[in-house]
């Protein structure tokens, strides 16, 4: 099979305004995801946390934060081919609960459900804890939560069912019992679902810390990346190739789908225009907010908007408990020559530790191909940032444009998720 470049679309969390338009908020990724299916993307991305907080305003929008699986229960009734991912945390689920949660969307979508499993940096008292469990503690318990997850996927083989005149029936002898007794969790019994259409349900993860690195290369299908450039795209890249290879994986079953967040137009001038217009729509004292929240409480605000970040006053960021690669992203962008807080707060604001770029229709369509074909991705998550007519303009010029070049599928060949990825059954 040609090699093509795999597209997954990132929802942006529901709003206020949905709720005003009289129709669930579910409506609106129901609707973005049968204009994503009828695009021929691979998938649709929901990402989620715990961070909502009005006491310290860690969120700097108004956002609805629905859970990403009940959402896509309803999305799936209203779609046929495209996949589902959905964000959940190792931290504040239990493993058997959640692999028949996945399982049970998975069947119900025909095999097109995958899993971005996360660690979580906040919510600890929301689920009764006193204090969140460090970055290190957080993914060895993240280490058992997903065995024990896969090994109930696996748990039943395909010949599991046997017919009689009476009908199917469950032959027992060949589900295979977990029995499971970690460092920190502990589970013993089988999974009460038949294996899923595609094998297992595609395995996500976007932690790029080093035990986040390792976490993945061990059980990931594809990483959702985080590169603010083309050349850290590429070492993060080869990086967990490498690594994948390590755990004895073949390179080609771990695919790198970095974050990219295009501004495109007809002409560079006009995409211009647009990227800076954003620059008017940033709360400054909200973004410093968060800012120094995932930097670890520090405080800037003796700064000027215009002037930088003395190094200094910089975290070091292997030493954060909550997130470590994020952080890292954005102390790197402060760190470059004539950024100043006022960058690195639209960053913050604008979440652009993801590439982001702009340009007409062709240059769009040219940089892609260029990560693509040049060792920085197997694939991207486009970010769109509320700006429905970016998505639909992506739609309609670059999407035919990949296509003509042979870069981009022209219909769907397969039905489930893990088919459309080119990744061979678990």
């Amino acid at each position: 099979m040609t090699r093509e470049i795999k597209l997954a679309l990132h929802l942006d969390p529901a709003t206020p305004t949905d709720l005003e338009s009289g129709e669930p908020p579910m409506m609106s990724y129901v609707k973005t995801a049968q204009k994503a299916e009828a695009a021929l993307f691979d998938a649709i991305f929901r990402a989620d946390s715990y961070t909502f907080s009005p006491e310290n305003l860690i969120d700097v929008k108004a956002d609805l934060q629905i859970d990403p699986l009940i959402a896509f229960a309803g999305v799936t009734g209203f779609t046929q081919r495209i996949g589902l991912v959905a964000t959940a945390s190792t931290t504040f689920n239990a493993p058997y609960q959640l692999s028949r949660q996945f399982l049970t969307l998975d069947m119900l979508s025909g095999g097109r459900v995958g899993w971005n499993a996360v660690t979580s940096f906040m919510g600890e008292e929301k689920f009764g804890l006193s204090s969140i469990p460090n970055q290190e503690t957080r993914y060895e318990i993240a280490t058992e939560f997903v065995e024990i997850v896969h090994r109930l996927w696996d748990s039943w083989p395909k010949d599991a069912f046997h017919k009689t005149e009476k009908g199917f029936f469950i032959d027992a002898k060949k589900i295979s019992v977990v029995d499971f007794v970690g460092k920190h969790l502990k589970m013993k019994g089988a999974s009460d679902l038949p294996r899923s259409p595609q094998g297992r349900p595609v395995q996500f993860q976007a932690g790029a810390s080093g035990q986040g690195k390792a976490f993945g290369a061990r059980f990931a299908d594809v990483i959702f990346s985080a590169s603010p450039d083309f050349h850290h795209a590429t070492e993060i890249y080869q990086e967990f190739k490498n690594l994948a290879r390590s755990f004895n994986r073949h390179p080609d079953h771990l695919l790198i789908t970095p974050g990219f967040q295009p501004v495109l137009a007809s002409t560079e001038q006009e995409a211009r225009d647009i990227f800076y217009s954003r620059t008017a729509n940033v709360n400054y004292t909200q973004a410093l907010k968060k800012l120094e929240f995932l930097f670890g409480g520090v405080d800037y605000s003796d700064l000027s908007l215009d002037e930088p970040i003395p190094a200094h006053r910089l975290p070091d960021t292997s030493q954060l408990t909550r997130r470590q690669s994020r952080p890292e992203l954005f102390k790197r962008l402060a760190l470059e020559k004539n950024t100043v807080l006022r960058d690195v707060l639209y960053a913050v604001y604008h979440e652009t530790a993801h590439y982001t770029t702009f340009g007409s229709y062709d240059q769009i369509t040219d940089e892609l191909i260029h990560w693509f074909d040049n060792g920085a991705a197997d694939g991207f998550v486009l970010v769109f940032k509320s700006q429905e007519d970016q998505l639909d303009a992506f739609i309609e010029h670059v999407i035919p444009r990949l296509q003509d070049r042979g870069y981009f599928r022209k219909k769907y060949t397969a039905t489930t998720l893990r088919g459309h990825l080119g990744l061979p059954e678990m």
